[in-house]
């Protein structure tokens, strides 16, 4: 009958009001049903109290329900994350229970290194190219010509004579020198003089496949390897290790309901900032006029601002004074908090604690307590503390948010110092983290970590998106198609360029059928596989900014050759969103007439457009090959003549009133020209600038 009525959902919400009541006032032993059962009930009744989606549906005569879990799950790792163990004789994972002592013994170190060993091993037995000793004949017979590669055990090198190919972890358990090891055993190791292009940051304590021959109780490494990201839908038995509330048939039905909001102009972003120094005047009025403009000027609101320390200049102390300082500067936060309804009413506030916040510098750390931040989750609505990492479920993707000094401790425990010395840091840094699977991939001198929640630290199997909150310089990059970028410091940075917002994109198949197809998609092809054109490929018009992803028929590192490329290809698109709804780019045209201006705006480029994808260049006197590349040509401004018109072509909201600024400025007379001294960071320039 409820399920029948004109107002399902609502009454349902009643029942739930009802049966939540009743089950908290009686008592639950005179229950003749089993209390997990009740508070199974319980639970999915409390999604449709909580104002979270339900769907309705169901044959002619009847009427299903379905309760979805929320479009964003915000994950406690040390209580959502489940506990699973890798059974190595099945090849399949099964949840263990979850017994956490205060005090573990020894053997919960051992076990935390097998469980990460296993989950690699299995995931790299998952790529075709590598086998395990046990299957090697068969695979062997059934590939026949095609190479494979046979994954020794550790334990197995030793009276195995020639070149093997060895899976373990790097450590110091053999004084004076790096050893390999698995669960079983430990071998001396000899390393190249370097580690090649693929291994500047291997770090002691990451797991390897590495070549070389057995002898002389030294395994003589010639080349070493980090063990390959496999995607996810391609690794076998693979439960729910990323933790969250999940129902049959969830993900499909919240992956539509994402994908409806998008078409309705709902578009999901998140607005990342790192090293919120609360109790610092400059960056705390950097964050006022952030969260200001975002209140008063931004038609659609992010789905969250995730704010991660540290949230003080200086160590916390655990003082009277201490305290009281920490406290008084989430007080302030909550006051501005206060004063954004808007913002509050349709975004989570979240925030994830630094190192050198309350609590021991360990991984995973727990959330910030209520007693320390003044009560703000209390009286701010929508605010939460979460764990570091935080793990968040937004529909049906999974992402992971992670403040750590990843740089400097890679570079501090890296096998080949030498190599790590011109190291390209977005790349490296991406490898390491999704390649090892795992956040802290250092020696445990490196990053003290809580042996009974290691698994929280997992990036097995990888999330859709990764981001990162290292004090390092800021940076996206992507590694077989899973996003991660950096977002730097917030308070170190001069200007509000350090603000990372993490937007969904769509990925699409496209057949180039021709070679005349594939020439038009190269000649587009700008930096980093961005097209800087509109070029129409099966039938449907990619704008600029459109990406190519390095994935599939492509060769990582290099473009894809239509002479070894056959044709027909099938490559794969990245759109941004707003491209979904082929919105125009904005296009801003600016006469430069001498030499001062010239120098004038190139000033402005340099100093205030801090974005190199923000927009692209094109105009008379800019030659051929820097036509409609990344604003890392900006020097070209300085090369052109006396008269010359440039175009900037955006897709960055707000650019092109700050390049009309900076043309104002520009043309203005000597005598009236703003002075150009580096303004501190509350100065009402940066705010126009922003």
């Amino acid at each position: 009958a409820v399920l029948n009525s004109d107002d399902a959902v609502g009454r349902l919400r009643k029942l739930a009001t009802s049966v939540r009541h009743l089950y908290d006032t009686t008592e639950r032993e005179l229950s003749a049903v089993g209390e997990d059962t009740i508070e199974f009930v319980v639970r999915q009744l409390d999604v449709v109290a909580g104002s979270e989606d339900v769907v309705m549906g169901g044959t002619e005569g009847e009427v299903a329900l379905q309760f979805l879990p929320p479009k964003i799950q915000t994950l406690n790792v040390y209580t959502q994350v489940p506990l699973f163990a890798y059974n190595q004789h099945s090849s399949t994972y099964r949840e263990t229970a979850q017994d956490f002592p205060l005090f573990p013994d020894a053997a919960r170190r051992d076990w935390m290194f097998r469980e990460r060993y296993f989950a690699l091993w299995h995931r790299t037995l998952s790529d075709p190219r590598f086998i395990s000793p046990a299957e090697a004949n068969a695979r062997r017979a059934a590939a026949q010509n095609q190479e494979v590669f046979v994954v020794t055990p550790v334990d197995g090198l030793v009276g195995n004579p020639g070149g093997k190919l060895t899976f373990g972890r790097l450590s110091r358990i053999h004084e004076g020198c790096l050893s390999l090891e698995d669960p079983h055993r430990s071998v001396k190791v000899e390393l190249p003089e370097n580690g090649g292009a693929l291994c500047e940051l291997l770090a002691e304590g990451c797991f390897v496949l590495a070549y070389g021959v057995y002898h002389a109780e030294v395994f003589h490494i010639q080349d070493i390897r980090m063990p390959p990201l496999v995607r996810r839908e391609l690794i076998p038995n693979m439960p729910n290790l990323f933790g969250g509330e999940t129902v049959t048939g969830s993900q499909l039905a919240l992956s539509d309901m994402e994908a409806k909001e998008e078409g309705e102009g709902d578009h999901s972003t998140y607005l990342v900032l790192s090293d919120v120094h609360l109790d610092d005047a400059a960056a705390f009025q950097k964050l006022t006029i952030l969260l200001t403009r975002l209140e008063r000027d931004q038609p659609v609101l992010p789905r969250a601002i995730v704010l991660m320390g540290n949230f003080s200049k200086n160590p916390f102390v655990y003082s009277e004074a201490g305290i009281q300082a920490y406290r008084a500067s989430f007080t302030k936060l909550g006051n501005l908090l206060l004063n954004l309804p808007r913002l509050l009413k349709s975004t989570k506030i979240l925030t994830i604690p630094g190192p050198q916040d309350p609590g021991k510098d360990i991984m995973p750390k727990r959330p910030l307590s209520n007693e320390l931040t003044g009560g703000i989750a209390d009286q701010v609505p929508n605010v939460t503390h979460c764990t570091n990492p935080l793990r968040l479920r937004h529909f049906s993707r999974e992402l992971v948010f992670c403040r750590q000094d990843f740089v400097r401790k890679l570079r501090r425990s890296a096998v080949f110092p030498k190599a790590s010395a011109g190291v390209d840091v977005p790349t490296a840094v991406t490898r390491v983290l999704l390649e090892q699977g795992h956040l802290c991939p250092f020696p445990p001198q490196e990053q003290t970590t809580v042996w009974t929640h290691d698994h929280a630290l997992w990036l097995h199997p990888h999330p859709d998106a990764l981001v990162l909150g290292d004090p390092s310089d800021r940076f996206s990059a992507e590694f077989e198609g899973v996003p991660v970028c950096n977002v730097g410091s917030f308070s170190a940075a001069r200007s509000l360029g350090s603000v990372t917002q993490v937007e969904p994109f769509v990925k699409q198949l496209v057949t180039v059928g021709s070679k005349e197809e594939m020439d038009a998609l190269l000649a587009a092809l700008g930096d980093q596989y961005r097209l800087h054109k509109q070029v129409e490929l099966d039938g449907v018009k990619f704008e600029a900014g459109c990406e190519l992803l390095r994935e599939g028929a492509l060769v990582a590192g290099g473009r894809p050759d239509p002479g070894n490329l056959p044709l027909p290809a099938v490559l794969v698109m990245r759109t941004a969103a707003q491209f979904q709804e082929n919105v125009v780019s904005e296009t801003v045209t600016v006469t430069l007439t001498d030499k001062q201006e010239r120098e004038q705006l190139h000033r402005v480029l340099r100093d205030d457009l801090t974005t190199d994808e923000e927009l692209i260049l094109s105009g008379i006197g800019i030659p051929v090959e820097a036509q409609l590349q990344s604003v890392s040509n900006r020097d070209a401004v300085l090369a052109l003549p006396d008269g010359a018109e440039i175009t900037f072509v955006t897709w960055t909201p707000d650019v092109g009133e700050r390049i009309l600024d900076a043309a104002a400025r520009a043309a203005e007379p000597p005598q009236t020209k703003r002075p150009r001294a580096r303004a501190p960071a509350h100065a009402p320039a940066l705010v126009e600038a922003w």
